[in-house]
C-alpha cells in the first residue's frame, strides 16, 4: 500500500512477458505484505540499506489498521495476522 492509501499488487516471477518482476523495491512509508499461490512456493530475502532503524519498522496490527483504512480493510484484511 501506498503512503497515499492506494493498493498496488505485484506477481513477482520470472516471466516478464506477463507482466511478472524477478523482484521488489519496497520503499520507506509503504506496507508490504506476501501470499503464495496454492502449491506454489517462494523464498523471501529481505535487505536494508545504511540509514535503516529498527524503531521505525511497524507491523500491522489488526484492529489499528482496520481504523485507519477502513476502505481499504475488505482487500486487505487477509494479509494482516491476527485477523
Amino acid at each position: 500500500m501506498l503512503p497515499d492509501k492506494t493498493l498496488q499488487k505485484c506477481k513477482l516471477g520470472l516471466d516478464l512477458a506477463n507482466g511478472e518482476t524477478p523482484q521488489l523495491l519496497v520503499p520507506g512509508g509503504y506496507w508490504k505484505a506476501a501470499v503464495l499461490e496454492e502449491g506454489e512456493f517462494g523464498l523471501l530475502g529481505e535487505a536494508v540499506a545504511p540509514g535503516f532503524d529498527f524503531q521505525d519498522m511497524e507491523l500491522a496490527q489488526s484492529e489499528n489498521f482496520r481504523q485507519q483504512f477502513p476502505d481499504l480493510w475488505d482487500q486487505v484484511a487477509p494479509y494482516v495476522k491476527g485477523n
